[in-house]
């Protein structure tokens, strides 16, 4: 693990040299995220005494790890040969198919690392010890404390259902708050049970330059739900990322004014409006790259006016 990750992290080409150097068969790829950041994942099978021993994979150098069959030999020799401190977090983390999930430090090597065990298709368990660039160690371990606060806030209600999530949102933090960031952080980690982290991607530009994430809700796949903030707190919403629930209205379940609606080639966008709270309102419904998302988007008038779309109907603002 020294001539592949150790000495390389950081550097895609050299650990691919030093990986391809110890595989026993052509290196594969996968979509594989750091935080919330997708990359792709180059697996390389290796092998010992003849046989196949596990893999090595990195994420385009950024990550390097080590899977093997779980063993308690295999953990306690790289935690001595690597010196690594792991953080004691009173309990294990499980999530999904991963399992005893830690984050911790390589004395030695003064590494990053994540370590934790994954269930394989067939039931059986394997072993993954992660070295990480600084970078990378803190998108993953920043969303880590962001979805554990939210998983721990849903176990302690366990009879509040996704409409009562979705509700919240809207009725507590999006909806009074609309232009006020501080009261809409503050909210949302109430209802979202930890504090947000900040995500910045190309389509999210339509509607802010960057936003403030809370998760609400999170399965391994990728899917759940998040409130999301502008810097400024001008747009704040409700997403659902192929979330296993029943389809909401915003406009059955709210007070809302209906605009305009526009049916496009990947869905429905409808424009409503609360004379009440005089703010805007926008319900989305798409399907891209074969994800179903759906999102309520509560807008401020100054936000609004900043939107990237053309054609904006006017809409009655309050003086």
């Amino acid at each position: 693990m020294d001539e592949v990750c150790v000495d390389n992290i950081g550097n895609a080409d050299a650990i691919d040299k030093a990986a391809r150097a110890l595989a026993i068969d052509k290196p594969k790829t996968k979509e594989s995220q750091i935080g919330f950041r997708e990359v792709t994942a180059t697996i390389y099978p290796i092998g010992a005494g003849g046989g196949f021993a596990g893999v090595l994979a990195q994420k385009e150098g950024e990550s390097c790890a080590v899977i093997t069959k779980q063993s308690v030999e295999f953990r306690k020799s790289i935690g001595d040969a690597f010196g690594l401190e792991m953080e004691d977090m009173g309990t294990s983390f499980d999530f999904g198919e991963v399992l005893d999930l830690q984050y911790g430090f390589s004395e030695i090597h003064r590494l990053p690392v994540k370590q934790y065990k994954i269930i394989t298709d067939k039931g059986q368990l394997l072993d993954v010890v992660e070295f990480m660039t600084p970078n990378a160690f803190r998108e993953e371990s920043s969303i880590f404390g962001m979805v554990s606060g939210a998983l721990a806030k849903r176990r302690a209600n366990p009879d509040e259902t996704a409409s009562d999530i979705f509700s919240a949102v809207l009725d507590e933090v999006c909806l009074p708050h609309a232009g006020n960031v501080d009261a809409i952080r503050r909210e949302a980690e109430q209802v979202a049970g930890s504090t947000g982290v900040q995500f910045d991607r190309p389509e999210d530009k339509l509607f802010a330059d960057a936003l403030q994430m809370y998760v609400l809700t999170a399965e391994p796949d990728g899917s759940g739900t998040f409130i999301g903030v502008s810097s400024d707190g001008g747009l704040c919403g409700y997403w659902a990322v192929d979330a296993k629930q029943a389809n909401f209205d915003v406009f059955r379940s709210h007070d809302l004014m209906q605009v305009d609606s526009e049916i496009l080639d990947d869905g429905l966008v409808e424009l409503g409006f609360s004379p009440d709270e005089n703010v805007a309102v926008l319900q989305i419904a798409l399907q891209r790259e074969g994800k179903q998302i759906y999102s309520v988007l509560v807008i401020d008038r100054a936000s609004y006016s900043g939107m990237n779309f053309h054609d904006l109907p006017v809409l009655p603002w309050a003086l």
